[in-house]
């Protein structure tokens, strides 16, 4: 009887193991191409008060998986139109990049320009890696990257999630006056 009961644990342990999980696969013409950065972790925030030119140049580091290349791929990126408030007169992106022969890593640049709704407002660009027959978005989490642009200061997230250990909010009174 035990034996019965320990082949029945067994095979629904193999039953419920088994599952097909959508894994990349490698070919030898596929690039995948993906942002470095995980823009399901953080978005970069740009306020035209730190850049008073009106023209910020943005350098994307990007990646790429799948077999060796052993020659140049090009490749566009483009923004995410359901997703993208920022008008399109206010960035120029590059009309084609290319991933050199040999690497695993390359840099885009990006311009984002000054504007009158940015004045009123924070914009969003989210860009994507268009898919071609030879080029393909990469990991999922890294198919994306997010750029927050105002022509406001802005205060970061980051200076309101840790207080230092000071006991709480910071009280720039009691810090100046100490």
């Amino acid at each position: 009887m035990r034996k019965y009961i320990l082949f029945a644990f067994v095979w629904a342990c193999v039953l419920s193991a088994c599952s097909e999980k959508g894994i990349m696969e490698y070919s030898d013409n596929t690039l995948y191409v993906y942002f470095a950065a995980d823009a399901t972790k953080d978005s970069t925030t740009y306020s035209f008060k730190a850049y008073p030119s009106g023209e910020i140049h943005v350098k994307i580091p990007m990646k790429c998986d799948g077999v060796w290349e052993r020659e140049d791929r090009e490749y566009t990126v483009s923004a995410d139109k359901n997703f993208t408030t920022l008008p399109s007169d206010l960035y120029v992106l590059p009309e084609k990049c290319v991933f050199p022969a040999g690497q695993l890593q390359d840099t885009i640049e990006i311009v984002l320009l000054d504007g009158e709704v940015l004045k009123e407002k924070m914009c969003r660009l989210m860009l994507k890696v268009d898919e071609t027959e030879f080029v393909k978005e990469g990991e999922v989490e890294f198919s994306r990257a997010i750029f927050l642009v105002s022509s406001k200061l802005i205060r970061p997230d980051w200076w309101t999630v840790w207080d230092g250990g000071y006991g709480g909010a910071v009280n720039y009174f009691r810090f100046f006056s100490v």
